[in-house]
């Protein structure tokens, strides 16, 4: 792991067991927030993505619109992840398979653009935006079967 980097496993978001306040972030969290995580997971699939944005999930899910954003299946320890620069007007293409994704991490409720409210988020670089918001893409396995974004054109053309 590059120096400077810590490891954020969905696990550590909440702490365990969950008690009688519901789900509370965890220490492990708290310490890590503002600084530079490395998170594996899943890109949620959904149906209308934001310019942007998109949500990593500890499973894969497909989650609806709009109508159906109090009721979808989004796991509550899922992060979205926010492009920067030139990449932040672009969608995210539906990634399949787990990905790597490294940014700042940000704690606490925030209204997404899609109505949601978030606990935990990513910032990416904007060198690391331009990966995400490439395509065509390319995905590769490595030694641990988590798929690295191969970087392509400049424009998203949809999944």
């Amino acid at each position: 792991m590059p120096t400077g980097v810590s490891e954020l496993r969905f696990g550590d978001i909440f702490k365990l067991p969950v008690g009688p306040a519901g789900l509370e972030p965890s220490d492990r969290l708290r310490e890590l927030d503002g600084k530079t995580v490395r998170m594996v997971g899943y890109v949620a699939s959904t149906e209308s993505p934001a310019p942007g944005i998109f949500i990593l999930s500890p499973l894969p899910v497909s989650i609806g619109g709009e109508d159906e954003s109090l009721s979808d299946d989004l796991p509550p320890s899922a992060v979205f992840v926010h492009l920067q620069g030139p990449a932040a007007l672009k969608v995210v293409p539906n990634f399949r398979g787990l990905i790597q994704v490294t940014g700042v991490l940000n704690v606490g409720a925030q209204e997404e653009p899609d109505g949601r409210v978030s606990s935990v988020r990513l910032v990416l670089s904007e060198a690391a935006s331009r990966r995400y918001s490439a395509a065509p893409v390319a995905l590769r396995k490595r030694g641990s079967a988590v798929a690295q974004i191969v970087p392509g054109p400049s424009t998203a053309h949809g999944h």
